[in-house]
């Protein structure tokens, strides 16, 4: 396929019209692609940071990093699938060896609760409704027990559902699964998790990313964009009239000193946001999909081959006669990737063609996202869009918004890709 300046002006121009969508605005758009296991095209049109008091906006481009949200589980995966690779721990093993405390479904006391379902999100743990575990995070001052600590200010009542579930046969999304798996990387090997991100798997793909911002370098630091959503005086959504309102990485290369120097690693690591927490561009994203999908890095790739078909192999597929899953979005889940199935209404990417991917879905504080990747083909797409919210923009053909299915159109079109 044969690309000119001419293509990519046009792409470019399409993401700048549905950022200023005159009642579905954004604050910056991107978009990634990958075609035949090489990079197609990467960038970001909007702002990296909105001046609200006098000074001046600064646009983004290709290299301004984001929150990636859950996107970032997929890091988590490959860190634990590393530890599995090298024969450290095993996706059936219970997760209590490593934790250094019991944890059993009280309804099920007699079933282990494993790796293989916390990555994906078949452990029966919930994250109820209340404000401790809708944060994923565990207080600093408070071990990854309090969670479960009915006796502790930061234990979730609903941590094992309503309507409990035996572990391993019902899927319910919930980002304490990776809370808890950052917690065990830390306990097998020593390592903080935002530094063994750094260590094996950032910095042998040269990235300058990372999943704390004052671990990470001061030119990445500057680099972070900060997350909108348009809200009114009283802090409602306001998509036509709202002011952009900061709701995440504000002030970014402030964030210098680091509250968490005296931190034990395999304390706490939720922290460190697992589930959520990776600041990532558009390009370093792509260098991440190659890397899964051994687009490059073939002599030293971080996964085997073989290590990386168990990863992305099904371990959960929605039954609807059986009605084993939370009714969401996922049809199916692997040991840590989502895999979208192309269910019209649900997680269907194109509406003309499916595309095969696998990878994940993201959506925190105005961001949201999609990463899919094709491993027959080698091909990948990332679209993010930030300042949005899934209440006010619903999507035609599947359970995303509509922005993420204006910027899959056009870099699908743009890709040749379902053609």
């Amino acid at each position: 396929m044969t690309l000119h300046h001419n293509d990519e002006e046009h792409l470019l121009a399409q993401m700048k019209t549905i950022i200023h969508h005159p009642s579905h605005p954004l604050a910056a758009a991107s978009i990634g692609i990958i075609k035949n296991g090489e990079i197609l095209f990467a960038d970001t049109v909007g702002f990296q940071r909105i001046a609200l008091n006098g000074g001046h906006d600064i646009s983004a481009c290709a290299d301004t990093k984001y929150r990636m949200a859950s996107i970032s589980k997929l890091l988590t995966a490959t860190g634990i699938w590393q530890q599995i690779e090298r024969g450290v721990i095993a996706p059936e093993d219970d997760i209590s060896d490593y934790l250094g405390f019991r944890i059993r479904n009280p309804h099920f006391p007699s079933e282990p609760i494993t790796i293989q379902q916390l990555l994906s999100h078949t452990s029966s743990i919930c994250e109820g409704d209340d404000s401790v575990a809708a944060s994923y995070s565990i207080p600093y001052a408070y071990p990854i027990t309090s969670f479960f600590d009915p006796t502790s200010p930061c234990a979730c009542q609903g941590a094992w559902g309503s309507q409990p579930h035996q572990p391993g046969t019902y899927f319910e999304y919930a980002n304490i699964n990776y809370g808890l798996l950052g917690t065990i990387l830390e306990t097998v090997t020593g390592e903080r998790f935002d530094h063994y991100m750094k260590a094996h798997i950032f910095d042998p793909l040269h990235l300058d990313c990372g999943f704390h911002l004052p671990t990470m370098t001061r030119v990445a630091r500057e680099h972070v964009g900060t997350i909108y959503r348009k809200l009114d005086p009283t802090g409602r959504l306001d998509p036509e009239n709202g002011t952009w309102t900061p709701q995440c990485d504000a002030t970014p290369e402030l964030c210098s000193e680091d509250p968490y120097s005296r931190y034990v690693p395999g304390t706490n690591a939720t922290i460190f946001s697992p589930q959520g927490g990776l600041r990532a561009s558009v390009k370093d994203m792509l260098v991440l999909m190659q890397m899964w999908m051994h687009a490059s890095q073939e002599d030293h790739p971080l996964l085997k081959t073989e290590t990386l078909r168990r990863m992305f192999t099904p371990v959960w597929e929605y039954n609807e006669e059986k009605q084993n899953g939370d009714g969401m979005f996922d049809r199916a889940y692997a040991a840590g990737p989502q895999i979208f199935t192309d269910t019209l209404g649900v997680d269907r990417w194109l509406k003309e063609a499916s595309l095969g991917f696998s990878g994940h879905s993201a959506g925190a504080y105005g961001l949201f996202g999609l990463l899919g990747m094709n491993f027959e083909r080698r091909d990948g797409l990332i679209v993010v869009a930030s300042g949005a919210s899934l209440e006010s923009y619903e999507g035609e053909y599947s359970a995303f918004d509509g922005w993420r299915e204006s910027l899959i159109a056009a870099a699908c079109q743009f890709a040749g890709f379902g053609s």
